[in-house]
């Protein structure tokens, strides 16, 4: 949720509110959302251009994971659900200004906050194979997160500013290195992270013992997602506010605030500031201020069942306690107005302006003004507790216990509590129709399960800036008949749920898959769709999608995980001179064999094939060189095909996840990286013959190149769709420079060979970046 203002504050003084700390041998409560965002934006930011490169993504996680496990740290993480309806306006907000960042995006220009649709499933997936506990709130998990630390006694890692109010020990991501140290201690070496613990009692202590009860008013008063600060704007023109030029205005309003509560009890301070309301809207905003109050002080949690260690008995606080019952106490009414003139300075008098108060796309989107602002919080007290205190929203328990496993996307609870559905902007051409489109006869089968409704809100990107919602017409019927109810679908035999899912996404002969391996066959029902309503998809982008499958899925799980070229060719540069001896006259010709399958084919690969392939392909997952110094280069409508594909992607795992699994979860780490996607589809539109291409890249790999085709032309025939070569490209030769080193020279031989191979950097990026690092 986010409390503003309050980060910056504290972290001002930070030396006062902090305790360093050597983390080992302790559960840590992980926000899930935090850690993605964080880790996400400091390792792969600059590809963000690119869609989103999981695979790498995954391999930062698992090594977190790790180095967790060094220090004897259990990790429990915990994800945001679906959305309510007071977080409604703050989610459509920021979708836009996420519209708009879209065109700004760009391989030179990486967007810190601008994060790949998936990220969250791919974090997920992995935890969920390391074994990890991982849990999703019905709805915004702060609340869980906090209930959770306290009955286990463990710190929360997080970067969200909420964790400062609730009386728990709380590690901010910012002060978190992700690296693991040895102890020199006298007695017994351990491993630990170093980081940075905040606890309350400091924070209250520095201002001369503000009381604890105290901390939830100020959160709701300097404003959150659910309650703008602007509904206040009264209240804060009566508090004396430090004129200082030193420190911006936000940083002043909060120690004016601090020090107006200090001299005030929860009672006096509570009317006070219901009192600066206008009359007609203050018992509204008092019953929304009660209920934000309460989730700050009144700690519970769905999830504890699931944790999969001993819970101590929950301990429920005084403080609690009180701060509920004078809640009920308290009854404002008209006359207790006060005008509080003893406070001098007001904050309407202050000049300039600091980082909350600038204009920005996102406020701009959608400003509430006057009635429509206080009428804009009426809702806040949300279907959350309806959700927990009796299921009214008639969701079956088996959907509420895979959603809360992180088996379900959070977006079926938002169907259900808000009939709505948000588009996530993504990387796409903002001059085409939004790339989400692709995906509603997805969607209106979705809502045809989930809901007993005929429209579903649709929020979409529409132009360039704009953010906007339609209704979208739900499907009760599919080819077979009627869709089964939602309760009754766990007694709905497999096939019969395999048939809503391959009838939904376009597939007429569901045999076909029995020749792939369990875990590629949602992949593959996904590419059916995608080649079937996109008229766009040509051969380049299916060889590439192909040529990515090879590389992520087979190569580095028999090969292991590289990125960088030096590193490869310490491992392996000894082998692979020795391969090119032995290979030197073997030429990889394409020919048909029907007589194998995928599966049997994929058996047959060894990791020679894999690393003859793998030393040529290594460069394309990097961001090309010659984009960021060109950047009008950058393909936006390339990126947009890929778009239209991760919506497939996205949409395809939720129904299949809602018809509870017909087929084997699709796990996008082992399958997708954006950046590889598009060097290898731009480079192959370059290419006159396609084919002859390949044979060459393959050249040494005539297993790898005989699957590729097996591949390509399969989907051909089950799309009914015509197997073309692109028209002849007719370029001139320029002369490169010849460079060597001893590093890479085993490497060299072959990239001549391939002769067209186009590297996203040059004909020797090997050589490049092998000298480079």
């Amino acid at each position: 949720m986010g409390v503003r203002g309050l980060t910056t504050f504290i972290n001002s003084n930070s030396h006062m509110y902090f305790v360093e700390f050597k983390l080992h041998g302790c559960p840590l409560i992980v926000d899930g959302n935090s850690l993605a965002a964080v880790l996400y934006s400091e390792t792969l930011g600059p590809y963000s251009a690119f869609g989103g490169d999981y695979d790498h993504f995954a391999e930062h996680v698992e090594n977190f994971i790790k180095n967790l496990k060094k220090c004897e740290i259990e990790p429990i993480f915990v994800f945001d659900g679906g959305y309510e309806q007071k977080k409604a306006t703050t989610v459509r907000k920021r979708n836009a200004m996420k519209v708009y960042v879209i065109e700004k995006v760009a391989p030179n220009k990486p967007a810190r906050d601008f994060f790949p649709l998936m990220l969250r499933p791919v974090l997920q997936e992995r935890l969920i194979e390391l074994g990890i506990t991982c849990l999703q709130s019905d709805f915004e998990a702060d609340r869980e997160i906090a209930a959770i630390a306290k009955r286990l006694n463990a710190p929360v890692l997080s970067n969200d500013s909420d964790f400062f109010i609730f009386d728990i020990p709380y590690i901010p991501l910012s002060t978190f290195p992700f690296d693991v140290c040895l102890s020199a201690s006298e007695s017994i070496d351990y491993c630990y992270i170093p980081c940075q613990i905040f606890y309350v009692d400091n924070f209250l202590k520095s201002f001369g013992g503000l009381e604890k009860d105290m901390l939830p008013l100020l959160a709701t008063v300097l404003g959150n997602d659910y309650l703008n600060r602007s509904v206040f704007k009264n209240f804060y023109g009566l508090i004396k506010i430090d004129k200082s030029k030193k420190i911006t205005l936000t940083q002043r309003r909060v120690g004016g605030l601090i020090k107006w509560l200090k001299n005030e009890t929860f009672d006096s301070a509570f009317k006070k500031i219901l009192a600066s309301l206008p009359k007609n809207y203050r018992q509204r905003i008092r019953s929304n201020i009660n209920s934000i109050i309460i989730g700050y002080s009144n700690l519970s949690t769905c999830l504890v069942e699931y944790l999969p260690c001993n819970i101590r008995d929950p301990h429920k606080s005084d403080n609690c306690d009180n701060i509920c019952s004078r809640l009920k106490e308290l009854n404002v009414t008209d006359h207790e107005e006060s005008s509080n003139e003893e406070y001098s300075e007001s904050e309407n008098n202050m000049e300039g302006q600091d980082e909350d108060d600038v204009d920005s796309v996102e406020n701009s989107q959608e400003e509430l003004t006057g009635e429509e602002e206080f009428n804009a919080y009426n809702q806040i007290n949300s279907k959350q507790l309806l959700l927990a205190c009796g299921n009214n929203f008639k969701i079956p328990h088996w959907l509420l216990e895979r959603s809360r496993r992180c088996q379900m996307a959070p977006q079926i609870i938002t169907l259900f509590t808000l009939n709505s559905y948000f588009c996530v902007p993504q990387m796409e051409d903002c001059s085409l129709p939004h790339a989400g489109e692709i995906g509603l006869p997805l969607l209106r089968i979705i809502g045809g399960l989930v809901l007993d409704k005929s429209s579903v809100r649709y929020w979409y990107r529409h132009s360039f800036s704009d953010y906007r919602c339609k209704l979208i017409e739900t499907l009760k019927y599919f080819k077979n008949g009627e869709l089964p109810e939602l309760f009754a679908l766990s007694e709905v035999s497999t096939d019969d749920r395999k048939t809503i899912l391959l009838d939904t996404m376009k597939v007429e002969r569901g045999e076909f898959l029995d020749s792939y391996p369990e875990d590629w066959r949602l992949l593959i029902i996904c590419l059916v769709y995608w080649i079937k309503s996109k008229e766009t998809v040509n051969p380049c982008h299916i060889h590439a999608v192909i040529l990515m499958l090879i590389a992520v899925n087979i190569c580095q799980t028999k090969i292991g995980f590289f990125r960088k070229t030096k590193l490869f060719v310490r491992k392996y540069g000894a082998k692979l001179k020795s391969l090119e001896k032995i290979r030197a006259n073997v030429t990889a010709k394409y020919v048909e064999n029907g007589n194998k399958s995928i599966i049997q084919q994929l058996s047959e690969i060894t990791v020679d094939d894999c690393l003859l392939v793998f030393q040529i392909i290594l460069s394309n997952f990097s961001v090309d060189t010659g984009l960021k110094e060109r950047p009008r280069s950058f393909s936006r409508t390339l990126v947009h095909i890929f778009a239209e594909l991760q919506t497939v992607l996205d949409l395809g795992q939720t129904l299949n996840s809602l018809l509870l699994q017909p087929y084997k979860r699709l796990e996008i780490s082992k399958f997708y990286n954006g950046t590889f996607l598009y060097n290898v589809a731009a480079n192959l539109k370059r290419q006159s013959e396609i084919i002859n291409y390949l044979e060459k890249l393959f050249k040494k790999s005539p297993r790898l190149l005989n699957l590729h085709m097996t591949l390509y032309t399969a989907l051909a025939q089950f799309t009914s769709w015509t197997v073309t070569e692109p028209k002849k490209l007719h370029k001139k030769r320029h002369k490169k420079r010849r460079e060597k080193t001893d590093d890479s020279s085993e490497l060299e031989e072959v990239n001549e060979e391939i002769g067209t191979f186009h590297d996203v950097n040059n004909k020797f990026s090997l050589l490049q970046e092998t000298t480079k690092l």
